[in-house]
């Protein structure tokens, strides 16, 4: 939309974040926030109460949770693991239906938020990718020079991880 001054507002894509603020918006409960407080506004609740707190519940559930227990229900073998080749971007597990088969994919949330041509590796097949995945793994379980290796960087890991919490420990008691 355009301003009596001409200027443009506006216009950017409506996205998850998006819906976040008009679904954590106090305005629509007759309130207004300045900085951190919430005061009493002037105008008319257009959204009742109960629905409102409802509403936060409920994203502070999916918060909590990472909305996991309700988003996984394909069982997305590698969900929240795979980055996209071309853009570094994360993937997220998405899918689509023709008639009653169901396709399975792991999409790059550059391309999904910004447009399709953004991306020049926008999906990838979930089987395809999940079962590369296993086969790599089982590789791996299968040579015992690699297993041992992976052990002993893990020992590492561990023991740093360890020397690194103790002496922030140390730092927080007097």
């Amino acid at each position: 939309w355009q301003t009596k001054k001409g200027a443009e507002r506006g216009g950017r894509r409506f996205n998850k974040s998006s819906l976040y603020q008009l679904l954590t918006n106090v305005t629509y409960i007759g309130m207004i926030r300045y900085k951190d407080e919430t005061h009493d506004g002037e105008h008319p609740a257009i959204v009742a109460d109960d629905l409102f707190t409802a509403v936060q519940r409920q994203l502070e559930n999916n918060g909590k949770s990472g909305g996991r227990g309700v988003r996984n229900k394909h069982n997305a073998l590698l969900r929240g693991l795979v980055r996209c080749g071309a853009c570094d971007c994360a993937m997220s597990h998405s899918f689509s239906k023709k008639g009653t088969r169901l396709y399975r994919y792991y999409v790059c949330q550059h391309a999904q938020k910004n447009g399709w041509a953004n991306c020049p590796s926008p999906s990838i097949p979930a089987g395809e990718i999940e079962q590369f995945i296993v086969d790599q793994i089982r590789r791996i379980g299968s040579d015992p020079a690699l297993v041992d290796s992976t052990v002993e960087e893990i020992r590492h890991q561990r023991e740093r991880s360890i020397k690194r919490l103790t002496s922030e420990k140390a730092g927080l008691t007097p």
